[in-house]
């Protein structure tokens, strides 16, 4: 009886250890299983937080960059891409597309009734001068000098008109007659032009040009690099210097325009280009305001920049093809 009893304890103890055994084991395995479940599952949230971040950040740096491109250009045409729809930054893209289309459409509408005055009173005023040169060859004294001080004013208000046509033919591409032509080429017969103006008030213009070619409009680009040798000659001092280099940057074309007068302030840098503006320190001298506005409409044609910097002393036209 003794042996019964005391092989059924040692059995009961076997299976009790067993179980014990087996629960340990399973124990075990179950923390085994949780601490890898755990690990996957925190590496699936940074992951899944890496995707979004990436996701967040891409679309946003996407936004900025079209607004910074629309700053520097001017182009107004620009529009963010949406390649989606259920995400808050596309909504808020799309949202942001609808107000660049509107503000487009509302400068071009102020753009078109500048250009109508000027194309409807262009006709009347150019009718107007040759009856003030018919008068006169009939006025004599100081008749004659009113009236020449009457077509000098008629003159002034049609060149006005005509850089307002201009730039309008150029914004909307109707004056475009790309060819391939030679930058430097175009800087020398810009240079040989304005010299002798420069020698007026003893400012040496010097040029230093590479060997540059481009597919690009040979008179609107003559043209522009003619305003701005125009204006550095106008507001530099009497003998001093313009520097004008034209280089390569990569695959970007640079030609800057140096003077060695007063500058541009640089709250004032970015409202040049408006048609019309003039600071304060150009109301002195004759001019309208358009010649830095058609310059910019035709970098912008080409698919430049164009760029206002401090020379210290003077000022440094920056524009940039690519």
């Amino acid at each position: 009886m003794a042996a019964l009893f005391t092989t059924l304890l040692g059995l009961c103890v076997a299976i009790l250890g067993y179980f014990i055994y087996y629960f340990a084991q399973t124990q075990q395995n179950l923390m085994l299983t949780l601490s890898v479940l755990a690990i996957a599952l925190m590496a699936m949230v940074i992951l899944v937080s890496y995707l979004i971040s990436f996701f967040v950040v891409s679309r946003t740096n996407r936004i900025a960059q079209t607004a910074r491109e629309i700053m520097e250009t001017g182009n107004l045409s620009q529009r963010i891409e949406v390649d989606s729809r259920w995400d808050d930054l596309s909504y808020v893209s799309t949202v942001l597309n609808t107000f660049l289309e509107r503000n487009q459409d509302l400068v071009e509408s102020i753009k078109r009734v500048s250009d109508n005055i000027a194309h409807d009173l262009r006709t009347p005023l150019t009718r107007l001068r040759n009856n003030l040169e018919t008068l006169k060859r009939k006025s004599e004294g100081a008749a004659a000098a009113e009236t020449e001080a009457l077509i000098a004013d008629a003159d002034h208000l049609l060149g006005t008109f005509n850089a307002l046509l201009r730039i309008a033919r150029i914004e909307t591409a109707q004056q475009r007659h790309f060819a391939p032509v030679q930058l430097d080429n175009i800087l020398r017969d810009v240079v040989e032009l304005y010299e002798p103006v420069a020698e007026q008030k003893g400012i040496k213009i010097s040029l230093s040009a590479t060997d540059t070619a481009y597919v690009g409009d040979k008179n609107l680009l003559f043209q522009a690099f003619a305003n701005v040798t125009d204006n550095a000659i106008k507001f530099g001092p009497e003998r001093s210097a313009i520097d004008i280099t034209l280089s390569h940057d990569g695959p970007a074309i640079v030609c800057t325009v140096r003077d060695h007068g007063v500058g541009v302030p640089e709250a004032e840098r970015d409202k040049v280009f408006r048609r019309f503006y003039r600071g304060e320190q150009s109301r002195a001298t004759i001019g309208n305001g358009l010649g830095l506005s058609l310059v910019q409409a035709v970098v912008v044609l080409h698919g430049g920049r164009i760029k206002l910097e401090d020379a210290n002393p003077g000022l440094l036209i920056k524009i940039t093809f690519i």
